[in-house]
């Protein structure tokens, strides 16, 4: 946490029904910018919050470094179906390696937004 190459988030969540609390994290390595960890807690999979958090950082990351974002992803039968986010937001192979593939989101490609759900950034 303490590497300026590294941008760490901690998510927290709730809605109308209560507090989820700490739900998951992310990583970013910001030379590239690349997402190099991203986790989830399964209690709040498959309920958008994971592609509001992607058009929230991917907005963030083009906004800060004008580049296109790539992401590390290792695909497992536990994962795939949260994994199938970055199909939603069109994200390219361009490379697989060791099994961990590595992602592309072009910066000029329109950044999916349903407005679903609300992102609030607070910094330490």
């Amino acid at each position: 946490m303490n590497n300026e190459n590294m941008a760490t988030y901690v998510m927290n969540c709730k809605d109308r029904y209560g507090n989820y609390g700490i739900i998951g994290f992310c990583v970013v390595d910001v030379r590239i910018p690349v997402i190099a960890d991203l986790m989830f807690s399964c209690r709040v999979q498959s309920k958008r919050v994971e592609h509001a958090f992607l058009t929230f950082l991917i907005n963030k990351l083009v906004k800060e470094y004008n580049k296109d974002i790539q992401a590390l992803y290792r695909k497992t039968e536990r994962n795939a179906q949260s994994g199938k986010v970055f199909d939603d937001f069109m994200f390219e192979m361009i490379e697989e390696k060791d099994g961990i593939s590595r992602l592309l989101f072009e910066k000029d490609k329109e950044i999916l937004n349903d407005n679903l759900i609300s992102i609030h950034e607070i910094t330490n």
